[in-house]
């Protein structure tokens, strides 16, 4: 392997740790403004699935009224949504370029 595949992989795998570390807080904050109780077990059980029924339970069992939140949480729960959308995309950009390397040196 050569120093950009390597350097590709650790890329990958920062950017995906980071990225479950935003879901969790994003589904943390999400539980806390409607009123579940538990929190911190919803954030770990969404980020902790590798095939997102984590996330699916979460979606089914959560409250579906809508609560009013303080300016200081809906902020920040758009600031998560956006790092998480980026970190999406960096994810697939790094991976694509992983890909492609391996590709080539075939």
């Amino acid at each position: 392997m050569t120093w950009y595949v390597l350097t590709l992989i650790c890329l990958l795998v920062v950017t995906n740790g980071m990225f479950v570390y935003q879901l969790f807080k994003l589904v943390e904050l999400d539980a806390s403004i409607r009123g579940m109780r538990h929190p911190k077990f919803w954030g770990l059980l969404t980020a902790g699935g590798q095939r997102g029924e984590g996330l699916l339970l979460y979606l089914l069992t959560r409250n579906k009224a809508i609560y009013s939140m303080e300016i200081e949480e809906q902020e920040e729960l758009e600031n998560r949504k956006k790092r998480l959308l980026y970190l999406l995309i960096l994810n697939i950009i790094f991976a694509i370029f992983l890909f492609s390397s391996f590709i080539v040196n075939i």
